[in-house]
């Protein structure tokens, strides 16, 4: 009987102890719910949906308590030594888009999983979603501890990540960088906040270009967009930043886009494509800005966006760092964004350390598995992924430009080999004190008159003085008629210029013969040249029509002037210097003030005054086909001269110039309507 009562009681009190054990479950699944509710958001839930997360918060009590004890005990228990137990590693998947572009965030999240114990298996899509979705199912197969998703398509993983959900072993998913849509099967998000990126982004557009100001004015500057991958939440969530600050002054005409490619939509591009943003550039500056127009702004979403841009500003001829560079947005800081940073043809990028936000991501699973708190989130608001809110952490971007660039070599994240500028940022523009010489032969200077009867020469000048005046008259005529030169212009030394004459058919020819019969009619000419000191000299019977290129030069000894030719008709080289004078000095006017020069080209030209004491007379009516012209140039002596003067007739030259430019307004001064010469 005794024993009875004893076994009575023992059952009574192990009855309580039942009892009081179910009571304390039932709380703790009420706070596990309640937790688990805040860990994967507060989207709407079915009630069937509930009924299968509280069955799950059982298990995945149980599974954390047991993996946990897992990983911190049983080495210590059984002895076993660290390659003993690294069979038992919990397993993380890490599934990335590609290995080109994700190198650095496969490389921290590896380095921080590891440290921490776990052993993580990278998986690379090559940027197919399908393939992601392949991995995906592999890695559910297998059972592993979580999966952190950089998603190819993050609208394209719903189905396979509600397979993951439903699977006997939970798998928690960690959205990572971009935001996996239209799906219940994420716990978290860690992430840069785009939106502020976005906003980032456009604040520092209007500071640097003053757009209140602007705005005050009522003035306006140009801006055009180049957004991110349109399948890409992320340059979405930035677009909205950069759009809704950057609206009011677009709104107003503050900022215009002459493109008119305002919308996510026109000016997403995808798969990040740097070849489409230089495409697009190149286009939008050929059609909407011509005339060597730029648009004051562009704003990009990534780095080879602003780097496509900046490569069509270059083809089209525009030079970074001068007055009409545009200001250029970029996002990423990537190695080549930010040379272009200190090179002055990007003028900022927001950072976002891939350090931080990879060892976040490790933090934010290894609590999930094994913390007793919930992972810590910073933003609980803005990421709705279509299905519900998800629970995120932000981290924090940091905007470069040429002043801070360098932190990022003081950090480590950057070695200054990789991101040091290869030239000088900026050109540093130096006075010019010296004319460059031209890489090809500018179009000669025209003098004369072009008419359609009109033909011409190409005549340098090689006398050492300015040429002030040119006059051409048929020999035999008593009238020099205009100057060819224009007024207060002049052929500099050493210049070359396209003279036109119009033949004279009534005018006294001469007849050239030979030995045959025949007999051709040659038109002659005499000129008269008026230097800048005051200089005149006469060339007769000179035959233009028998040389394309001549040179104008002077002799020392006769102390004359005459051209040098190479001949049409016997491809010789030859000279009119038998047929020159001189007939006003500079010298000896300065030296006499009774000696005149009369301008006045009207009267007989046949008698000329050379200036010399030996007054010499010449004839120019006589017959041309006899010995030239009978004069005499007793002022010289022609038995000294040496036909060594070379000609170079090597330049090429352009005769379609119609126009003449006066290239320099000599400041001595020459009248020519009075009888004195005056300098």
């Amino acid at each position: 009987m005794k024993k009875k009562a004893v076994c009575m009681l023992l059952g009574v009190l192990l009855t309580g102890t039942l009892l009081t054990g179910c009571g304390k479950n039932k709380a703790t699944e009420a706070a596990s719910e309640s937790a688990q509710t805040e860990k994967e958001g507060t989207g709407e839930k079915t009630a069937d949906s509930a009924e299968d997360d509280q069955k799950k918060t059982d298990e995945t009590a149980d599974t954390k308590t047991d993996k946990k004890a897992e990983k911190g005990t049983d080495a210590e228990e059984t002895g076993e030594d660290a390659s003993e137990t690294e069979e038992n590693r919990e397993k993380i998947a890490v599934l990335l888009p590609d290995e080109q572009n994700w190198t650095r965030d496969a490389k921290e999240l590896e380095v921080q999983f590891e440290e921490d114990g776990y052993d993580p298996i990278l998986l690379y899509a090559d940027n197919d979603s399908s393939k992601q979705v392949t991995q995906i199912q592999q890695m559910t197969a297998e059972e592993v501890s979580a999966m952190v998703i950089a998603p190819v398509d993050p609208y394209g993983l719903a189905d396979v990540l509600a397979d993951v959900k439903d699977a006997e072993i939970e798998i928690p998913v960690i959205s990572y960088d971009d935001l996996i849509m239209n799906t219940d099967g994420i716990k978290y998000y860690v992430t840069f906040g785009g939106r502020q990126m976005g906003q980032m982004i456009a604040k520092q557009i209007i500071d640097s270009e003053e757009l209140d100001k602007v705005q005050e004015a009522k003035e306006s500057k140009t801006i055009e967009f180049f957004m991110g991958s349109l399948d890409d939440t992320q340059a979405l969530f930035l677009y909205n930043g950069v759009m809704e600050t950057l609206q009011p002054y677009i709104d107003d005409g503050t900022l215009i886009s002459k493109s008119g490619k305002t919308s996510f939509d026109d000016t997403g591009i995808l798969r990040w494509s740097s070849e489409i943003a230089k495409t697009r550039m190149t286009d939008i500056l050929t059609e909407y800005y011509p005339d060597g127009a730029v648009p004051d702004i562009i704003c990009t979403g990534f780095d080879d966006a602003a780097m496509g841009t900046e490569e069509a500003l270059e083809e089209a001829g525009f030079v970074p760092g001068t007055e009409n560079w545009p200001l250029i947005s970029g996002a990423g800081c990537n190695e080549e964004g930010v040379r272009r940073i200190a090179e002055g043809k990007q003028t900022f990028s927001i950072f976002m350390d891939r350090r931080e936000l990879a060892d976040q991501c490790e933090e934010m699973v290894n609590i999930y598995l094994h913390g007793e708190d919930d992972p810590e989130v910073n933003d609980y608001e803005q990421y709705d992924n279509g299905i519900k809110i998800i629970a995120s952490y932000l981290c924090e971007p940091q905007l470069i430009d040429d002043e801070n660039y360098e932190i990022l070599i003081d950090n480590g994240y950057y070695t200054e080999d990789e991101v040091k500028p290869l030239a000088t940022p900026t050109p540093t523009e130096v006075p010019v004190t010296v004319t460059p010489v031209p890489t090809s032969t500018p179009a000669p200077k025209v003098i004369g008159v072009k008419t359609s009867q009109a033909k011409y020469i190409y005549m340098t000048n090689k006398l050492e003085d300015d040429i002030r005046e040119i006059y051409l008259m048929t020999s035999g005529g008593d009238d020099w008629g205009k100057n060819l030169i224009p007024a207060e212009a002049s052929v500099k030394a050493s210049e070359q210029v396209q003279m036109f004459y119009t033949p004279d058919d009534t005018a006294v020819s001469s007849d050239s013969t030979d030995e045959s019969t025949d007999t051709t009619t040659i038109t002659v000419y005499d000129m008269k040249i008026v230097t800048a000191k005051g200089d005149v000299y006469q060339i007769y019977s000179i035959d233009l029509g028998d040389m394309e290129k001549a040179s104008l030069a002077y002799d020392e000894e006769s102390s004359t002037a005459y051209l040098t030719y190479t001949s049409l008709a016997d491809k010789s080289e030859k000279d009119t210097k038998g047929n020159s004078q001189q007939t006003a000095s500079s010298d000896e006017s300065d030296d006499s003030d009774t000696e005149t020069y009369s301008s006045d080209d009207s009267s007989d030209d046949s008698s000329y005054d050379s200036g010399s004491s030996d007054s010499s007379s010449y004839d120019n009516s006589s017959d041309d086909s006899s010995d030239d012209s009978s004069y005499d140039s007793s002022s010289s002596d022609n038995s000294g001269y040496d036909d060594g003067s070379s000609y170079d007739d090597s330049d090429d030259y352009d005769d379609g110039s119609d126009d003449y430019v006066d290239e320099g307004n000599d400041s001595d001064s020459y009248d020519s309507g009075s009888d004195d010469w005056n300098y």
